[in-house]
């Protein structure tokens, strides 16, 4: 069985100027993406070939374009996903800087 991850996503809609949190699933062996709606327990977007999407490119705090659509991630989905992204993230030694205005 792939390895799929699963992250929180939002999603603001212009034209109804609402915001929608979704739950962005990437299976990167397939270069599959799927979209779930968890308020409304539905698919958003049935599996979909999409081999632009990267795993590297997915963290917390990035946009991802996905159809048109600017998803911002905004947090891990599941304990799986957190868990194997946050491994390769200290085996890749990432560092955060914050600077303050003076």
């Amino acid at each position: 069985m792939a390895e799929r991850f699963a992250f929180d996503v939002e999603w603001h809609d212009q034209k109804s100027e609402q915001t929608y949190l979704l739950q962005l699933l990437v299976t990167p062996s397939e270069s599959v993406v799927e979209l779930f709606d968890p308020a409304r327990k539905r698919m958003f977007l049935k599996r979909t070939h999409c081999p632009d999407v990267k795993l590297e490119q997915l963290f917390v705090g990035a946009t991802v374009v996905l159809l048109s659509r600017a998803l911002r991630i905004v947090g891990y989905a599941d304990e799986y996903t957190r868990t194997r992204l946050s491994a390769r993230r200290e085996r890749c030694g990432a560092t955060h800087v914050l600077l303050a205005p003076c």
